[in-house]
């Protein structure tokens, strides 16, 4: 066995630009409209078969792509976030990468190639796939308000401040579907 470099910030970028572009070219290929597209159709509901198919789920991801909330209460308006105070010192410490971690994003697509792990390293794997297939949220992090609504804590907090999101029940449910892949939709993807 031959172990290779780490690749470079540029390799890493163009395998996730090259990938944007792959993607790109299977909407095209589906008759759907791609979100690379310059003129992409800016209401995909009119034009994409599965909200004819799955309208509900379908809304479920519009309603959880938008950030917006479904609850009767909050309807059309942006879920609540608890944001911490921002800090007097400029020199706060930022989650961006350096400019030479194997780490990329292009055209919305993300690349992070700082894991390595030796086929033959089971536990290390293992430890790999676990954090691959976790579940969506942590119910430790999920706790009820005094007002009914529940408060979603971060594992991070957010560049902008976000800590916490406050979720009516309902908005929770719909996020939680939007996790949900659709009906006959293939998981694996062969680029």
């Amino acid at each position: 066995m031959v172990a290779l470099a780490t690749p470079s910030s540029d390799e890493v970028r163009e395998i996730a630009r090259r990938t944007a572009l792959r993607l790109h070219r299977a909407f095209e290929k589906q008759g759907r409209p791609s979100p690379w597209d310059e003129h992409a159709v800016v209401d995909s509901a009119e034009t994409d078969p599965f909200s004819l198919e799955q309208p509900g789920l379908f809304a479920c991801y519009q309603a959880a792509a938008s950030g917006i909330a479904v609850s009767p209460e909050r309807a059309g308006h942006p879920v609540l976030r608890l944001l911490v105070p921002s800090p007097k010192e400029p020199n706060r410490p930022t989650d961006e990468p350096r400019a030479d971690e194997p780490v990329a994003e292009a055209l919305g697509v993300n690349v992070y190639a700082k894991q390595l792990v030796d086929g033959r390293d089971r536990p290390q794997l293992e430890r790999l796939c676990r954090y691959v297939m976790r579940p969506p949220l942590s119910q430790e992090r999920l706790e009820w308000r005094t007002d009914g609504s529940l408060e979603l804590t971060l594992k991070n907090v957010w560049k902008d401040g976000t800590r916490a999101l406050v979720l009516e029940p309902f908005d929770l449910l719909v996020r939680l579907c939007s996790a949900i892949p659709p009906p006959w939709f293939n998981m694996v993807r062969y680029l």
